[in-house]
Order: C-alpha cells, then sequence, then structure tokens
C-alpha cells in the first residue's frame, strides 16, 4: 500500500482496451498531467496493471519459479471484514486465487513502516481466518455430500502473502528476496509447514538493467522504474508480456477515476518526498554539528594528554640529566679533598679542569 486506498479495477481480458477518457494538460498540484508511462510504485498503477490476468500470472509464475505454473487466477475481494462487529476491517492492494486453489495477497508498500512484518502477518492470518469461517459454516451432511470428512475444515488450501516494498527490510541486511514460511530452528531450520508462505521483495536491490539475469527481477526492475523507462530496455524488445506492459502502464489507459486517485497519489508522494529531503539535510546538518563537537572535545583531550606525556618525558630526562651531573660533580669534589691529581679526577668523572677548581 502507499498512502491512500482505492479499489483496483475488475480483471479485464489482456486485449488492454484504450480508455475513453481524455487525459488533460492541467496541472494538479504541481504534476504535470498527460500521456506518458504510469509509477507502478502507487496504489492506482500498481493496481491497473496487476488487475490484469496476464501480468499477474507471468509476476507469479516468474516468483515461484516451479514447473507447475499457474494457468488461471480468479481475483477475490480486497476488502476483507472483521469476525466481529468491533474488529478492525483489512483492504489488501489485490487479492486472487490459483487455479490450484492457492491463495494470493499481494501488496505495494511505497513508505517504509515500522510494524510492516508484523503487519503482513496480520493480513495473512485474516486470510487463514477467512478459510476456516467459510469451511465451518458448512454441517457435517454437507461435508459428507462432498466427499469430505469434517476434520478436513482445518485443512488449509496454500496462502501466500507477496510484498513488494520501495525499502529494505532490515538495512543491516539487505536482501533482494526473503522467502519465509513456518521452520523449526532446532532441527537445522527444517521447514516444518510451508502452507503459510511469505514473500518480501525488496526493489532497492534492483539497480540496473545488468542485474535483471531472472524474470523476477525484470519484473521488479520494471515495477520500480516504469515511470522512467524508456523504449529500449533489452531485456524487454523479445518479451511480448513486457512490451504488452510498457502499452498498458501509460497514463492514458487510466479511467477517469483511476486518473484523478493517481494524480492525488502523486503529488502525496511529492509531499512525502520533500519532507525526507528536509529530514535528511537537517540530520546531516545535525550530524556535522555534532561530528565536529566531538571531534574537537576529543583532538583537546589527546592534546593535552599528548602534552602531559611529552612533559613527563622531558621532566624525567632533564632530572635523570641533572641527577648524573649532580654524581660527578660530588665524585669529583670527594676525590679533589682526598688530594687526587686534577687530571686523574677529569678523567674519572669527564668534568673539564676549570669545573673540578670551583669544586
Amino acid at each position: 500500500m502507499a498512502y491512500s486506498k482505492h479499489q483496483g479495477k475488475k480483471a479485464q481480458k489482456s486485449s488492454l482496451p484504450q480508455s475513453s477518457a481524455t487525459p488533460s494538460k492541467t496541472n494538479m498540484g504541481g504534476v504535470q498531467r498527460g500521456r506518458k508511462p504510469l509509477n507502478l510504485k502507487t496504489d492506482t498503477g500498481f493496481k491497473h496493471i496487476f488487475s490484469e490476468k496476464v501480468f499477474m500470472i507471468d509476476f507469479l509464475n516468474n516468483l515461484l519459479g516451479r514447473e507447475d505454473k499457474i494457468i488461471d487466477v480468479t481475483y477475490n475481494p480486497t476488502e476483507t471484514l472483521p469476525p466481529h462487529l468491533d474488529g478492525k476491517k483489512v483492504i489488501y492492494d489485490l487479492s486472487c486465487t490459483t487455479d490450484k486453489g492457492e491463495f494470493f495477497v499481494v501488496e505495494m508498500q511505497y513508505e517504509k513502516h515500522p510494524y510492516f512484518k508484523d503487519r503482513a502477518i496480520y493480513y495473512m492470518s485474516r486470510q487463514i481466518d477467512k478459510q476456516l469461517n467459510a469451511k465451518t459454516k458448512k454441517s457435517r451432511r454437507q461435508m459428507k455430500d462432498e466427499g469430505k470428512e469434517f476434520a478436513d475444515v482445518y485443512r488449509l488450501e496454500p496462502v501466500y502473502g507477496v510484498f513488494i516494498m520501495n525499502f529494505h527490510l532490515d538495512s543491516s541486511h539487505p536482501r533482494l528476496m526473503r522467502d519465509v514460511m513456518f521452520c523449526d530452528h532446532l532441527d537445522n531450520g527444517r521447514v516444518f509447514y510451508d502452507q503459510v508462505r511469505m514473500f518480501f521483495l525488496e526493489l532497492p536491490e534492483v539497480q540496473s538493467e545488468e542485474d535483471c539475469d531472472n524474470g523476477l527481477k525484470q519484473w521488479l526492475y520494471m515495477i520500480r522504474n516504469m515511470e522512467k523507462l524508456k523504449d529500449d530496455i533489452r531485456f524487454a524488445k523479445n518479451n511480448p508480456i513486457f512490451l504488452e506492459l510498457m502499452e498498458r502502464a501509460d497514463e492514458g489507459t487510466l479511467t477517469e477515476a483511476e486518473e484523478e486517485a493517481y494524480f492525488h497519489e502523486l503529488n502525496n508522494f511529492l509531499i512525502w518526498n520533500s519532507m525526507l529531503g528536509e529530514k535528511f539535510e537537517k540530520g546531516m546538518a545535525e550530524g556535522r554539528a555534532k561530528g565536529e563537537a566531538i571531534g574537537r572535545a576529543e583532538g583537546e583531550a589527546i592534546g593535552r594528554a599528548e602534552g602531559r606525556a611529552e612533559g613527563r618525558a622531558e621532566g624525567r630526562a632533564e632530572g635523570k640529566a641533572e641527577g648524573k651531573a649532580e654524581g660527578k660533580a660530588e665524585i669529583a669534589k670527594n676525590l679533589k679533598n682526598l688530594g687526587s691529581p686534577l687530571e686523574i679526577i677529569s678523567q674519572a668523572t669527564g668534568l673539564t679542569l676549570e669545573e673540578i677548581e670551583k669544586l
């Protein structure tokens, strides 16, 4: 999800009919309207594309990478009502069921959320609850008529969550994809249950065309950059799906309602990015000031410590020299009192004749 929730279009055939709405050239709060590629990181742009079966099926097949391909999907209502009156309803970006009976929740998240993992798990739990509620409404007789045991109420169809993020889930450990299942950490991470599975996909990990060495990375690159892509994407030229995508992902294909929602989101993006820029500059300035203050304090402390060390070293050296000289003078004085020749005293102590005579 990005900023606001708007109901996605119903699934259409992949013939890509053009909207009868004529895009205007008026400016809405700084966003210029006209024919150009859609920003697929918006709710409206994302739903506009992935409410088309042809795109959803190809994306999911590239994500799963299995031989048993998805052939068809049926779109489900994106709003899930709470099990009780005081509960919270959930609105997904897109939800669908495959021809194999698998449930998918597909989300595009533009801005970072501090509890995004928690929210993702909550979304999955509501899909599981929805399955169980539908099954438990059936009587034992109905279950028997369908050739099922009543215990089958608790047999879950696979539930998948696909969470596409315009940020790193964990900035200290960035990953293109996290494939999350129930695992037994006491058994070397062996998969315990794979009927509930979550994919977290990080768009910042796909920086350039050179990174796109498989279908999933190509899809993520298109989602991340569609609004600024040219027609010379190498991997798209020979792929009918991407050629169709680039035709469909155009502002001119939006309905009037979609267009209004889309430009409202773009304006919110401008405001959000502007706020982030201001926070970044403020943080940089505060960081520089704090760094300079710490640097000065550390420098002064080091300077004082070095000064003390040098002073102690010089003092020890001077004291040692003075003590040595005083010792020589005392020896020379005693030898002189004993009547030893001055030349002999000079040789023994290293003092000059003049220095010995003054003693």
